[in-house]
C-alpha cells in the first residue's frame, strides 16, 4: 500500500493526468477496503458457523444426559405414586389385633417401607452448558437452571429421607426382623405407639420427597421438549 501511494505521488508530481490518477487511486483504495471487509465478514460467518455447530453438539449431549436421568426417574414413578398411601395403610394396619395372624401382609408392608431411594443425577453437561452459555439460548438456559436446582433439591431431600429411615426403621427393628427374608422374631416394636407415629412421620417425609420428585420429572420433560424443538427433532 505504501509503495502504491509513493507511485501515485510520483505520477502526480510529474504532472499531467492528475484527475485520472486520483480516480485510479481512489478505486484501488475502495477495492482494498472492500476486500478487507469481505474477508472479515467471511471470517465472522465461519466463526458463527463453528459456534453454532459447537452449541448444537452441546445440546445433543445435554439431551442425552437428561434422557438418561429421566428414564431412571420413570422407573421409580410407580413407587413414588403409591408409597404415601402405602405407609398410611400400614399405620392403620399396625393398630389391628390380627397383625400376628397376617404375617405375609405385615411382611409386604415392611418390604415397602424398607425400600429406599437416594436420587443422584448425571449433571456434567447440564452444569457446563449453564456456565458457558448464559447469553445464548436464554429460554433454554433459564429452564436448565431450574432443572439443576430441582435435581439438587431432590438429591438432598431423598438422602435425608434415607438417613431417617435408617434411624427409625432399621435401627429400631434390627433385633426383631431379619432384613434378608423379613422373618419377624418379635412384634414388640411393631405393636408400639412410637413405631406407628414414626410411620406417620415417615409418610409425611415421603410425601415431600414425592412432591419434589414430581416437580423434577416435569422439568426434565419440559427441558427435553425444548431441546427437541431447538434441535428440530
Amino acid at each position: 500500500m505504501i509503495l502504491f501511494f509513493r507511485r501515485v505521488r510520483k505520477e502526480l508530481l510529474s504532472g499531467g493526468k492528475t484527475a485520472s490518477y486520483l480516480k485510479y487511486a481512489i478505486g484501488e483504495i475502495v477495492l482494498v477496503v472492500l476486500g478487507i471487509l469481505i474477508a472479515l465478514q467471511i471470517n465472522n460467518w465461519n466463526e458463527d458457523k463453528k459456534d453454532a455447530q459447537t452449541n448444537t453438539l452441546l445440546l445433543l449431549q445435554l439431551k442425552e444426559e437428561n434422557n438418561a436421568n429421566k428414564l431412571e426417574m420413570l422407573e421409580d414413578l410407580e413407587y413414588r405414586d403409591t408409597i404415601y398411601d402405602h405407609l398410611m395403610d400400614f399405620s392403620r394396619f399396625l393398630g389391628s389385633k390380627n397383625m400376628k395372624d397376617s404375617v405375609s401382609l405385615t411382611q409386604n408392608y415392611l418390604s415397602a417401607i424398607f425400600r429406599s431411594t437416594s436420587y443422584t443425577f448425571s449433571q456434567n453437561h447440564l452444569v457446563n452448558y449453564i456456565n458457558s452459555n448464559k447469553k445464548r439460548n436464554e429460554g433454554i438456559t433459564e429452564e436448565l437452571i431450574v432443572l439443576n436446582s430441582f435435581q439438587n433439591d431432590l438429591k438432598y431431600v431423598s438422602e435425608k429421607g434415607l438417613d431417617i429411615k435408617f434411624d427409625y426403621f432399621y435401627d429400631m427393628l434390627a433385633s426383631e426382623v431379619d432384613f434378608s427374608n423379613l422373618k419377624i422374631h418379635s412384634y414388640k416394636t411393631l405393636e408400639s405407639l412410637e413405631f406407628k407415629n414414626k410411620i406417620i412421620m415417615i409418610g409425611s417425609i415421603e410425601n415431600a420427597i414425592s412432591s419434589q420428585f414430581s416437580r423434577t420429572l416435569q422439568q426434565q420433560q419440559l427441558v427435553d421438549s425444548l431441546l427437541s424443538v431447538y434441535l428440530k427433532e
